[in-house]
């Protein structure tokens, strides 16, 4: 079973070997410039660069070595990259909208109906339900990376895709997910790591802004803001979410389900029944 080195070390050889990433990962930067002036390319940019990023997820999960993972890589069509998994892609975007647009709704909702209440047992009634929408949602996003491995590796369709989407509302899901303990260290590493990274970016001009003195020098640090954050930085959140968080995803559901060899327990009533 592939871990958190894997997921480092093989989009590593990969970005150095092949020039896919790097060819794509221009047009992510350009494309995501021309978002900040115009919000709907970079809805369009986001929900293809998603697609990519499911079928990644699936070619990193089923390779054996990170060799065949780059050769495999490097042979895939430009269109099956961002169009194979779109299906995938759509059915996942529905759900979480389905999900998220009635829990922000009902909770905004309740802020708003209670605002200045002063019975206090009526407040405690809205506070507890602000809890559990609360507490609800902080579950959902806690067990995406497993739900979007599961669509990752499955290769499921829009509406599986779209359901596999919905079960992040599961108590059954939670429960396996939470609990599991493997799988809690593996989001506390990649927490780590992108903290990390973006420290590397963040640091340096953090530290360089009190040094400003004139408008001169003023003008220098925007103009290498700019090149850090809608160049440099923009690549690496390209790559990381393109590249590293799809591995991170498969090898999440395979941290849950591995006694049953990355299979969930549908998959194993399905292979049980006559």
């Amino acid at each position: 079973m592939k871990g958190f080195s894997q997921i480092i070390s093989w989009n590593w050889q990969l970005l150095k070997c092949c020039k896919k990433p790097l060819i794509l990962g221009f047009f992510y930067v350009l494309l995501n410039l021309a978002g900040q002036i115009f919000f709907p390319i970079a809805l369009i940019t986001g929900f293809f660069f998603q697609s990519l990023s499911i079928f990644i997820g699936g070619v990193f999960f089923s390779s054996v070595t990170d060799s065949e993972y780059i050769e495999r890589y490097k042979n895939t069509p430009w269109t099956t990259l961002f169009i194979e998994k779109l299906p995938q892609t759509t059915g996942w975007i529905l759900a979480m909208i389905v999900i998220s647009i009635p829990a922000v709704v009902f909770f905004v909702g309740l802020i708003v109906a209670f605002q200045g209440e002063e019975n206090i047992t009526a407040r405690a009634v809205a506070g507890l339900f602000l809890l559990t929408i609360s507490l609800v949602m902080m579950l959902v996003f806690y067990v995406i990376p497993y739900i979007l491995g599961k669509i990752a590796i499955k290769g499921q369709g829009f509406k599986d895709s779209f359901l596999t989407g919905l079960s992040s509302l599961s108590p059954s899901v939670w429960k396996k997910v939470v609990f599991n303990l493997n799988y809690f260290l593996l989001q506390i590493k990649f927490i780590l790591f992108f903290v990390a990274v973006v420290a590397v970016f963040i640091l340096p001009l953090v530290l360089l802004a009190p040094a400003v003195k004139t408008s001169e020098e003023a003008i220098v640090f925007l103009i290498l803001s700019a090149i850090i954050y809608f160049g440099i930085f923009n690549f690496v959140v390209y790559f990381i979410s393109s590249y590293i968080m799809p591995s991170f995803w498969t090898v999440s559901y395979q941290y849950v389900d591995e006694k049953a060899g990355g299979k969930d327990e549908e998959d194993r009533q399905a292979e049980n029944t006559p």
